[in-house]
């Protein structure tokens, strides 16, 4: 009966002493969901919209020459703890991809913390303006990416299909999955080469 006692006692002890207070806990405002690039002002503009509880989306923008750079001056000035890990969707501005997006899917495929199955989309200004102010927005994005790529197989929808594109067809077009907005999201998908 002591045995039992003084196990249950040692046990419950071990318990309260260890806990967690050595662990650090991840802010949740620290992780970054969905990257979208556009120009604003002549300058690009790389936002990072972070895991929220808000009702409206949080975004941190970082005036960059690429994704490298964003997220190095993310870190270092505005979110000193972002974390990559959940990152899912990279929303480029039809008009810059050519300037921007075979250097950021390479940076993308260097680093091991994003996952090579990241979405990736090229859109309208209109379409960034919508993941600007409604959170769901990137949600019903990658959803309808997926529907394009079932019904058409040649289209690139992920980070590390897009960038081996690149790396494969070195002057000929790929396909790529295109969302505009007027009224609503639409998908589609745009040839393009670099």
């Amino acid at each position: 009966m002591f045995k039992k006692l003084f196990c249950a006692v040692l046990c419950l002890s071990m318990i309260f002493i260890c806990g967690c207070s050595n662990s650090k806990q991840i802010d949740k405002a620290s992780l970054a969901e969905t990257v979208t690039v556009s120009e604003v002002n002549g300058k690009l503009t790389y936002t990072f919209y972070l895991l929220s509880g808000e009702d409206k989306p949080q975004g941190v923008s970082v005036i960059a020459n690429s994704f490298r750079e964003a997220c190095t001056l993310a870190k270092e000035i505005y979110i000193p703890d972002l974390r990559l890990e959940k990152f899912e969707l990279l929303v480029v501005n039809e008009k810059i991809y050519s300037r921007v997006l075979k250097n950021d899917l390479k940076y993308m495929s260097e680093k091991s913390f994003f996952s090579p199955l990241s979405y990736v989309t090229l859109c309208d200004e209109n379409t960034i303006k919508i993941i600007e102010e409604d959170k769901k927005a990137p949600e019903q994005i990658e959803e309808y990416i997926l529907l394009l790529k079932n019904k058409n197989d040649d289209v690139n929808i992920n980070s590390l299909s897009v960038y081996n594109s690149f790396a494969e067809n070195k002057g000929d077009e790929i396909c790529i999955s295109y969302i505009n907005f007027d009224n609503e999201l639409k998908v589609s998908y745009l040839k393009i080469n670099l």
